[in-house]
């Protein structure tokens, strides 16, 4: 059931993160594109009103004919040159203004019945209230953009009346429109290949989704994106008129085939999670039930029979080399245990037999390493000097593996016991003087010693030397060919900074991110005990402990401790009684 649940706790973090990060990542990029596409509209309008002030400012603004024409307003003009000029040109109208403001003359043309009409009066209405669209001050002057007029959007430029060779004095302006209407639209769409919807800005009678829009929308952040359905995205285009007023929006329609791709490799995803999962729990189930679940279940009913009807002398079974078999070795012995004690608790009452025998079996189970070490020793004495070569080098190995496994509980014990401090004062250069006394520095190894002799600190002495002692060994390891190493010391804000250099082959970022752990190490023997005690006894300090790593080039450990040590309260520190009194 554990299993289980784990896994579907597992199974809903995929779910969610996925639908968080993969899903969400999706739906940016769907976002990014819709966005671009939405840009290529707006750019699509804008090439558009360049190309109408091309037109204007080559064609017409700049030319000798209409220079004369806005003077003497001669009919050949508009005889010779402005009748077929529109449908040509695919232009709505054209307004020609003199440096008074006077409409010179100025003619509309419907481009779809092929008739001229009269101009709309919000044009001129425009026209005469904003004198910026005609009143152009040099001859490179010019403005361009949109208008909202009665009859739709408009395009218009407007361009300073020059001669043919664009010099001046400047005799008006001429004023070029182009409706933006829904043939005009149906172009841009097969231009940019999406299809296209325009609105009013402020029409009252807007669609939902254009509402919407709207209140999103401003110059400042002139593209909008919003998924419409499952299926579909839009994009929407604020366009405002030559006063920066907003006047339409522009909503291109696109398939939403990068979030439904996104949502497909999730579901993917998430089906072979389950799978796997599903494969995972079955075979962890069977795996279970064969190596740990039916062996437990055999030793327990061979420890319940030998306490019901078996005598004491009976044993489990101890095949195999892994924790069941080790339990079995346990029971074993507490066995053997009991029946030894057994024979002495004959003459005793029962009650303080049975308590003596309880206490005997727990002082016996926390120590089963001298069990072994005294079972390994009765045997050497009872067998003889005969016996076969490979016993005694299994005996002899038992031994060793049994100091060796005492070694590393005494190390265990120092490592998680309490730790005393018992400081005073000395100098960053005697701790490195002394530390590099209990360190055999090989001949290919240079020590480069650059500790500072007016340097005052106080701490436990005997500690930091032997921490700065375990670093310099590490550093010496680290350089098996040989090489430099270099100790600084240095004072900086109250602290006392050790820096210990090495040219070795440096760590990667696998062993760094494990190199303060317990129980970590490189070395072929060793429980990788020394960096965390260095570590606990430096924090123990109120000080810390780095390491800087290049591969190939070498490591550099920095220690910092403070110049009057504090106790750090997240230790389990004693202070030396008598320490403490010379400190206050």
């Amino acid at each position: 059931m554990i299993l289980i649940f784990v896994c579907a706790g597992v199974a809903g973090t995929l779910y969610i993160t996925s639908q968080l990060i993969l899903l969400n990542s999706f739906a940016r990029i769907e976002q990014q594109d819709t966005e671009k596409n939405s840009q290529r509209v707006v750019n699509a309008i804008s090439a558009e009103i360049s190309s109408l002030d091309t037109l204007n400012d080559n064609g017409w603004a700049t030319w000798n004919d209409t220079y004369n024409f806005v003077v003497d307003n001669n009919t050949a003009y508009v005889t010779a040159d402005l009748n077929g000029a529109f449908q040509q040109a695919g232009i709505n109208c054209m307004l020609f203004i003199n440096t008074s403001g006077q409409l010179v003359y100025g003619q509309a043309f419907d481009l779809q019945n092929d008739t001229q009409t009269p101009l709309p009066a919000d044009l001129l209405r425009l026209v005469a209230n904003h004198p910026l669209l005609w009143n152009l001050s040099s001859t490179s002057s010019y403005q361009r953009g949109m208008i909202l007029l009665t009859e739709g959007p408009m395009i218009i430029s407007s361009r300073p009346i020059v001669t043919t060779e664009g010099l001046g004095p400047i005799h008006g302006a001429l004023i070029m429109g182009e409706y933006i209407t829904q043939e005009k639209l149906n172009e841009f769409s097969s231009e940019v290949q999406l299809p296209l919807t325009m609105e009013t800005f402020n029409d009252s009678q807007l669609p939902p989704d254009f509402q919407l829009a709207r209140s999103s929308l401003s110059n400042q952040a002139p593209i909008w994106v919003k998924p419409l359905n499952g299926s579909l995205i839009a994009g929407y285009a604020l366009l405002s008129d030559v006063f920066l007023n907003p006047i339409i929006i522009i909503r291109a329609t696109m398939p939403r085939d990068i979030y439904a791709q996104g949502l497909t490799t999730v579901n993917y995803f998430m089906l072979a999670s389950l799978l796997w999962t599903a494969v995972f729990i079955s075979i962890m189930m069977l795996l279970l039930e064969t190596t740990v679940f039916s062996r437990l279940t055999n030793l327990s009913k061979k420890v319940s029979s030998i306490g019901k009807t078996e005598p004491v002398s009976a044993r489990v079974p101890t095949q195999g080399n892994d924790e069941i078999t080790r339990l079995a070795k346990s029971i074993n012995n507490m066995l053997t245990e009991i029946e030894n004690k057994t024979a002495r608790l004959k003459s005793t009452e029962r009650l303080a037999a049975v308590g003596e025998l309880t206490t005997a079996i727990a002082h016996d189970l926390r120590n089963p390493l001298q069990g072994m070490n005294a079972a390994a020793y009765y045997l050497k004495t009872k067998i003889s000097s005969t016996a076969e070569e490979k016993t005694v080098k299994m005996l002899a190995l038992i031994e060793k593996d049994i100091k060796y496994s005492d070694r590393i509980i005494s190390q265990l014990l120092e490592y998680s016991g309490p730790l005393w401090l018992e400081v005073s004062d000395t100098t960053p250069r005697h701790i490195a003087k002394g530390a590099l006394s209990l360190v055999r520095i090989p001949e290919k190894v240079q020590v480069v010693n650059e500790i500072k002799s007016d340097l005052k600190i106080r701490v436990d002495e005997q500690k930091i030397t032997a921490v700065l002692a375990h670093l310099v060994e590490n550093a010496i390891d680290a350089m098996p060919e040989g090489g430099a190493l270099r100790i600084e010391s240095m004072s900086s804000n109250g602290n006392v900074i050790f820096k210990l250099s090495d040219t070795g082959a440096g760590m990667s970022k696998e062993q760094l991110g494990k190199l303060w752990s317990p129980l970590f190490t490189t070395k072929a023997k060793g429980m990788g005990l020394s960096l965390p005690t260095c570590k606990r006894v430096v924090e123990a300090h109120g000080g810390n402990i780095l390491v800087q790593t290049t591969p190939g080039k070498g490591s550099t450990f920095i220690v910092t401790i403070p110049e009057k040590a504090e106790p750090s309260l997240h230790q389990t520190i004693c202070i030396n009684k008598k320490a403490s009194e010379e400190k206050s």
